[in-house]
């Protein structure tokens, strides 16, 4: 067998002689031999050859010499003679202890710019790494000092960004010390500070210290454990730095996790007990750090720490606010970032949530609606229930403004993302009554509310679509989709964007007119106050409304007045009102932007991004593909085109008119639901346009042939087109000609004929004048001579829908408006009024009311269903006359009182339809405050739902009508005066008939009263008892008698709620009407003493309790 020859060192030249070297020359000789040195593979070199050498690399003259350079390449030589002599190096301890020093401090001076030495550091790193060296360490004399300074300066150099190779030796290196040297608190400290000093995993420092608590695990948990124990012992000593020691350590908690939640293994159950823990801070972070941990999407840490995550979940129902608000948040974290995870831990989540969107707290509501929102469509349509959506749809209604606007913002998330999968049944169904839901925010009466329902249905509901077709089909779905209450809140929506564009368009040509004026007058600057008051009545935030118009008046830039104009202008198109309001924003931007929020509002409101111009050819459109198709869903979209012109053309008649054309041709042609559209179309169009709507012959020939023998809808408006032609006379002439002929029982059309005659009394009596008692005449003595007859009680409903009544009843509610309506227009066109004509039409009316009832009808055998109709239309009828300053007379207090107990009719439809109208015409100020009175005989009413919404209205109406505040006092009045004249109330001293009487007075009360009005109204009371029925003295007591119910009524109430009834004189002037004063003196003093309550009703008041049977069930009531 040959020798194989093993190679020796050739490098000869002298290192650490007597004679000094250069530093150059030196540094020249130990790249040499490190070259040479390097070379070697270990067990294949003549040690022998080396030992001088090793010797004199770790001489003062080499080792210890001053050039840094010298020293780092010495360093990379030494390496590869611990390299080569593995595993028995040839140096005693305290060389090994000297040379790990020089190594150490070479690490000290790791720097990525010092290209010159850094390639020797890293090769002495890369040696001590991969040869593992570094384990040598141990045998010296002090490792734990060395090692200790490698951390240090290890992480030290890191922060200077180090090639990612060199890192990886550094990692390594500290990992194989940990396996010999043991791991110090001061060592582990240093990587638990580089974990929660940096907030950026991807920074240098934070790398190395978590791939040091991977490698390091089963050492650094003992570590941690211990960390975290002292932590929370110094903490619960109340100390306030050791409460931030404390969070400094939940803090590394959250870093560490990530990377290596192994180390954490013994910390978990401690973070258990923090969670319930009595300091309210250590439960706080405690319930912070675990959900965090839970919260990393690389873990699953709730499936393996089942406990943990049970005592964690147990949190959203602490205690403190606090809390249960940052598990919320972190809990929407969790189900984000596990969302593909596969357990029930996420529907339990889920389950939760719907939990606290009913939350007391306010705060956690809101946090709850806006997470909702947060979602993504997958998580909408397939994760989150129906119900959980449907109960954040309760929420818009919520009583706090921050809950409701994130509420309907979430919502209009979800539907703007569905939108276009809402042809699937499922999510149809799911989120198809999203809209329907938001329309019925209106209802609330907030202003608020209503902003921000105006803002989702702008941004999400109807977002802005520059396709034309794409747009109108989307209004029209969206509106299709929308239910009764929905769609009429729809039209009021439209109605009130009208009245607002119409204030706004007003406000800016008084502006105008100031721009156009040398100086300002006071008188314009406060008439454009005047302009303003209103706008900003009507949102939630009045002064900031204020000041963006303030800003307006005041401004001088072109830009901001010429985009608001284009924003209000119902004639341009869309395209136009979309850039014109993006521009206005904009500007405000830049010169007004704390008024931004306010112009939004404004702009909102106006709607004109939903219903424009441009919107009008795509629903006639609409209207005209439909044709034969009555029962498609082509034949919805038709009707909904069919509602959404006809309220355009009624609230937005400039809108309209271009396309006035177009309707008069759909008229001359189509049929249905499109002919109905055309009629309405050109009724409106005339009424606001008079000149510029021109008929020719045959399209009036056509009008007056509806008007005579269309359907009783198709009448009406085609003679409302008719009378407003410009040249009326011989048209409407001859139209009234033709009625007058038509009027004949045996006409079957003569509904329309009398629909025809009531609008030409409403608009040109005159035309009626000679003709005035025939009509009369027929109405009188040949429609109401007929009747409808029944033969069994049990085929006598007292209700039927107007579409059911037989052809008599409709003559008859067609007959009565053709009457009222002459009425009317006298007064209107200023005609001398025949007061013996008047009165007739008067005691037909009074006739009707009080002859049309359900028992009459029984008894005759006629139709119930009908009396009840005319009853409503003829007590209607009366009141819509008596607002007339013509006919105030024709109520006077007997009528008044008698008139009003059609709130308490047998037929529940009559009562509800005739407190519908009484709501309708005191909001809209249309009815005298005095009708408020009525209200209050809805106190027994049986329907919950009803009596519900009428305490609402007059509870929502005593805080914004001024005339219903300034007159509570006259309301109570009015109120005792009703009651003792009621039919129910017969004897005095019946404890039933009083405590019903006094339901009646707590209502009001419950409706009314206030601490600060209070004292008046009991004055008010007690004033009463010294009174005078005026109408009919011999019943005086019964007054006096509810005067005191009154009274201890309002005593009990005061109790209640700890309020003061004070006992200073208050001026109290009583109606004469009603009432008039005793004798001053003993005869009123004798009054005031009086007691008029049985005990036993005086009991139940101070008690407070009434027991009360009402119509349809007993109720009890509470004070």
């Amino acid at each position: 067998m040959m020798d194989i020859d093993v190679p020796s060192l050739r490098f000869n030249q002298p290192i650490a002689g007597r004679a000094s070297i250069e530093s150059s020359e030196l540094r020249k000789r130990l790249v040499e031999l490190h070259n040479e040195l390097r070379s070697f593979h270990q067990g294949n070199v003549q040690l022998s050859s080396l030992i001088q050498f090793s010797k004199d690399l770790i001489s003062k003259k080499v080792l210890g010499h001053s050039d840094k350079s010298v020293v780092a390449v010495a360093c990379s030589c030494i390496v590869d003679i611990l390299r080569l002599f593995a595993p028995n190096p040839p140096y005693k301890s305290d060389d090994m202890t000297r040379v790990f020093n020089t190594f150490a401090e070479q690490f000290k001076s790791l720097d990525p710019d010092n290209t010159v030495d850094l390639p020797f550091q890293h090769y002495v790193l890369a040696s001590l790494s991969t040869v593992k060296t570094i384990v040598l360490v141990a045998d010296v004399d002090d490792p734990l000092d060395i090692t200790a300074d490698l951390y240090t300066f290890f992480f030290n150099a890191a922060e200077k960004r180090l090639p990612h190779d060199v890192q990886d030796c550094l990692v390594d290196i500290l990992t194989q010390l940990a396996d010999v040297v043991p791991l110090s608190e001061d060592m582990a400290s240093v990587i638990f500070t580089y974990i929660s000093r940096n907030d950026d995993p991807s920074s240098p420092t934070f790398h190395m210290a978590a791939a040091l608590c991977q490698s390091l695990t089963e050492h650094l948990q003992q570590f941690f454990s211990k960390y975290f124990t002292e932590a929370m012992i110094e903490a619960s000593q109340d100390d306030e730095s050791g409460m931030t020691r404390l969070k400094h350590v939940h803090d590394i908690v959250c870093k560490i996790f990530p990377v290596s939640p192994a180390v954490l293994q013994n910390v978990i159950p401690q973070l258990e007990e923090e969670l319930t823990l009595d300091v309210l801070e250590m439960r706080i972070l405690a319930t912070e750090t675990l959900g965090t941990m839970f919260a990393v999407k690389t873990q699953s840490m709730f499936t393996q720490y089942r406990r943990a995550w049970r005592e964690w979940l147990g949190r959203r129902q602490d205690k403190s606010l606090i809390v249960r608000t940052r598990w919320l948040s972190l809990a929407f974290t969790i189900y984000q970032n596990h969302i593909d995870h596969s357990g029930d831990e996420l529907i339990e989540l889920l389950e939760y949530f719907s939990q606290m969107i009913m939350d007391p707290d306010e705060k956690i509501r809101t946090s709850v609606c806006q997470m909702l929102g947060q979602l993504d469509y997958d998580t909408w349509t397939h994760q989150i229930s129906k119900n959980m959506i449907e109960a954040l749809g309760g929420r818009c209604r919520d009583k706090k403004p921050a809950v409701r606007k994130e509420a309907l913002e979430s919502l209009g998330k979800m539907y703007n993302a569905v939108y276009h999968q809402l042809y699937e049944p499922a999510i149809q169904d799911k989120f198809g009554w999203i809209p329907t839901n938001m329309f019925h925010c209106i209802y609330v009466d907030d202003k608020f509310l209503t902003a921000d329902m105006e803002e989702t249905l702008v941004t999400y509901i109807f977002p802005e679509q520059a396709d034309p077709v794409d747009r109108v089909d989307r209004l029209v779905n969206v509106v299709s989709s929308l239910d009764d209450r929905a769609r009429k809140s729809l039209w009021n929506y439209m109605m009130r964007a009208s009245k607002h564009i119409k204030a706004l368009n007003k406000f800016l040509e008084a502006v105008d007119n100031n721009s156009s004026m040398s100086s300002i007058g006071d008188y314009q600057d406060t008439y454009i106050k005047t302009l303003v008051q209103p706008i900003a009545d009507q949102f939630g935030y009045p002064a900031q409304v204020k000041s963006f118009l303030n800003f307006v008046s005041q401004c001088d830039d072109t830009d901001v007045l010429r985009s608001l104009r284009n924003s209000l202008n119902t004639e341009n198109e869309y395209g136009r009102i979309c850039s014109a309001q993006k521009s206005l924003m904009r500007r405000l931007d830049d010169l007004a932007p704390d008024d931004a929020n306010a112009c939004a509002w404004i702009l909102n409101r106006t709607q004109l991004t939903i219903n424009c111009k441009s919107n009008i050819p795509y629903l006639f459109a609409l209207l005209r593909t439909t044709r034969g198709h009555r029962q498609s869903a082509a034949q919805a979209k038709s009707d909904t085109a069919h509602e959404l012109l006809k309220n355009m053309a009624l609230f937005f008649p400039p809108m309209c008119l271009p396309f006035v054309n177009e309707a008069a041709q759909l008229m001359m042609s189509a049929e249905g639901d499109p002919l109905n559209l055309s009629l309405e179309f050109l009724a409106m169009l005339t009424q606001a346009f008079p000149r510029e709507v021109v008929f020719v012959d045959k399209q009036v020939q056509r009008l007056i042939s509806f008007a005579t023998e269309g359907e009783p809808r198709q009448a009406t408006l085609a003679t409302v087109a008719l009378c407003f032609m410009q040249e009326l006379d011989t048209p409407c002439a001859d139209l009234v000609n033709e009625l007058l002929n038509g009027l004949n029982l045996d006409n079957p059309n003569l509904v329309s004929v009398l629909n025809s005659l009531s609008q030409i009394g409403r608009f040109h009596a005159n035309l009626l004048t000679g003709n005035a008692e025939t009509v009369s005449n027929f109405i009188v003595l040949e429609v109401f001579s007929q009747f409808t007859s029944v033969e069994t009680d049990a085929k006598n409903p007292i209700w039927e829908e107007y579409e059911d009544l037989d052809e008599i009843a409709k003559q008859k509610l067609a007959a009565i408006p053709v009457l009222s309506s002459y009425l009317t227009g006298m007064t209107q066109q200023q005609m001398d009024v025949n007061i013996d004509f008047v009165n007739d039409i008067l005691k037909l009316l009074w006739a009707l009311v009080n002859i049309y009832t359900v028992e009459r009808a029984r008894t005759d055998n006629t139709s119930a269903a009908e009396a009840s109709h005319v009853r409503l239309l003829a007590a209607r009828t009366l009141i819509q006359l008596a607002e007339l300053p013509e006919y105030t007379r024709i109520l006077q207090v007997r009528d008044f009182e008698h008139l009003g107990l059609l709130a308490q009719d047998e037929c529940p439809e009559v009562r509800t339809q005739f407190g519908n109208m009484l709501m309708m015409g005191l909001k809209r100020l249309k009815l005298h405050s005095r009708y408020y009175t009525w209200m209050f005989l809805y106190a027994h009413e049986p329907d919950d739902e009803f009596f519900k919404k009428v305490k609402h209205f007059v509870q929502s109406q005593s805080v914004q009508v001024d005339s219903m505040n300034a007159n509570v006092e006259l309301s109570l009045v009015r109120l005792i005066h009703l009651l003792a004249h009621h039919p129910d109330y017969a004897d005095t001293r019946n404890i039933s008939d009083l405590c019903e009487l006094a339901i009646y007075l707590k209502f009001y009360f419950s409706c009314l009263v206030t601490e600060n009005n209070i004292s008046f109204l009991y004055h008010v009371a007690q004033k009463l008892k010294t009174a005078v029925d005026t109408v009919d003295e011999d019943i005086s007591l019964k007054s006096h008698v509810l005067a005191d119910i009154a009274s201890a009524l309002l005593t009990t109430l005061a109790k209640q709620r700890h309020w003061l009834i004070d006992s200073d004189d208050h001026p109290i002037k009583l109606q004469t009407k009603l009432y008039h004063l005793l004798p001053p003196g003993e005869l009123q003093k004798k009054a005031l003493r009086a007691n008029y309550i049985p005990p036993e009703l005086q009991a139940k008041i101070a008690s407070g309790h009434l027991t009360v049977r009402s119509a349809s069930h007993e109720q009890t009531t509470h004070s």
